[in-house]
């Protein structure tokens, strides 16, 4: 919103309209979330919703001499990371959920939490030092360039040979 607001100078009218483009990208990943695991196999559409996501984020970088192209950049960027995260957060929890034993999901589930919203705030903080250091605009793209990591962790993992999300094992018989 700083960059929108302060660099871009940007309406709050035209910051919401791209902000909107984002829950409109959510709503799409959503609802095309089950069919496109379907036709992509399940470890694939991780990595399609990864390069959205990341083309997305490096994406919002997009500026412009005119305005209009500007805000039509950002309003397609923010569709586009928003669909990707919603692929990934629909089918995500199923796949965890099946690949691990009944009694650790509690476990898996706050670890998960933690890792992903607990980080946050320390992310937060870097990109405000960031951003302060080299500009927004410089922070912003070199954060999306930053995700591109991930393509490494994800291609060499077993995820991209899963298909479908495998059926839970049953949980240990306890003890008589």
């Amino acid at each position: 919103v700083l960059y929108l607001s302060r660099d871009l100078r940007l309406d709050p009218p035209v910051i919401g309209l791209i902000f909107a483009a984002a829950a409109v990208g959510g709503f799409i990943g959503a609802v095309g979330a089950s069919a496109i695991a379907r036709r992509l196999g399940i470890g694939l559409l991780f990595i399609f919703a990864t390069v959205l996501v990341v083309g997305g984020l490096i994406g919002r970088a997009a500026a412009f001499d005119r305005a209009d192209l500007t805000v039509a950049a950002l309003a397609i960027t923010q569709l586009i990371t928003f669909i990707g995260a919603s692929l990934f957060n629909v089918n995500a929890p199923s796949l965890r959920q099946a690949l691990m034993p009944s009694h650790l999901l509690g476990r898996v589930n706050a670890s998960w939490r933690f890792l992903v919203w607990g980080t946050g705030p320390i992310g937060a903080l870097l990109g405000g030092a960031l951003g302060q250091a080299v500009g927004l605009h410089q922070a912003i793209l070199i954060s999306g360039l930053a995700c591109l990591a991930a393509f490494p962790i994800l291609l060499w993992s077993p995820l991209p040979r899963i298909r479908e999300v495998p059926h839970p094992q049953p949980a240990p018989a306890a003890p008589a």
